[in-house]
């Protein structure tokens, strides 16, 4: 059963996600370099911290180890990447809380088509429950966690 904490770290690591692209981070760069982070490990971790400063400061954090490359969006972009990337970051974090999947088990499982499968599909797969989409990447995308 999910508490407040819960729900207020998928909305933190959503935030971090859509902001990305709004300091214009490449997308896929910049989910596997948060995912892969010390702030990500801290935020599994339950430290409080991780959820009292706004996203700049967490995505410098992230990259005081690791500069995420830059792109520049253009308007259409920014907003599709945004909205895409504020529900993944969200889904991720929630695939954590309910089946214990971190970060790092994340970037090493999914290859970089699949990251591709989530964008191009989440206009569709983010009205659906967060576990529905995690069954239907392991059936369709053939993964195991």
């Amino acid at each position: 059963m999910w508490n407040i904490l819960n729900k207020n770290r998928c909305e933190t690591m959503a935030d971090i996600f859509k902001d990305s692209i709004k300091f214009e981070k490449e997308w896929l760069d910049a989910i596997i370099k948060i995912l892969s982070s010390d702030y990500k490990d801290s935020l599994e971790a339950g430290d409080l911290l991780c959820l009292s400063r706004g996203s700049l400061y967490y995505i410098s954090w992230i990259e005081e180890k690791n500069k995420i490359e830059t792109r520049k969006y253009n308007g259409k972009e920014e907003r599709y990447y945004m909205e895409a990337m504020e529900w993944i970051g969200y889904l991720f974090q929630s695939w954590y809380e309910d089946f214990g999947i971190t970060g790092k088990k994340l970037v090493n499982k999914l290859g970089e088509k699949d990251y591709y499968w989530l964008i191009d599909n989440w206009v569709i797969l983010h009205t659906q429950d967060t576990k529905y989409v995690l069954e239907e990447m392991k059936k369709t995308r053939n993964l195991e966690f």
